[in-house]
């Protein structure tokens, strides 16, 4: 059955990312770099725990679980990062840079599939959880994102000038 592959290869590559994520943390030199992928790790494991329901789900009854997927601690990270983020220096070595380009590419080609198996489903609740997994990559994209604009300096954070010239 398409659908229980693609569950199972979503499942996979939760999982896979969990790793990588733990690794990453692992090898990761500044203090808010570690904690950001294993909270990174931590969504990973929850959306392999929504798969895989949602996998015995449609095995067991061939039914999808409308279950609500609540929002992540990413999720409500992001916004409060935005109206609090207090300016720090950072040092980084090369292998932090590289670890978060490698996850945001992961984040976002796994937003891009999430998104796709949602245009592929026919069942409403199929179409919600993926969209739902989808928002949560992006979150994940995100704070990505600012992490990687806090060690190069930019001048951005979440996409917004950290000051201005007035």
């Amino acid at each position: 059955m398409e659908v229980e592959h693609a569950l199972k290869k979503a499942i996979m590559v939760e999982k896979e990312a969990m790793k990588t994520y733990m690794e990453y943390a692992k090898a990761t030199k500044v203090v808010s770099g570690k904690n950001m992928f294993i909270t990174l790790a931590l969504d990973e494991w929850n959306h392999m725990a929504i798969l895989e329901k949602q996998l015995n789900s449609i095995s067991g009854r061939d039914r999808w679980d409308s279950a609500e997927i609540s929002k992540s601690e990413i999720e409500l990270l992001v916004p409060k990062l935005k109206e609090t983020r207090k300016k720090t220096n950072r040092e980084s070595g090369i292998g932090d840079l590289e670890a978060l380009s490698t996850a945001l590419r992961e984040e976002r080609a796994a937003n891009e599939y999430y998104l796709k198996q949602a245009e592929l489903m026919t069942d409403t609740a199929a179409k919600t959880m993926y969209r739902r997994l989808a928002e949560m990559e992006d979150a994940h994209c995100q704070i990505i994102e600012a992490e990687i604009d806090a060690i190069r300096g930019t001048g951005f954070w979440l996409g917004s000038p950290e000051f201005t010239m007035d």
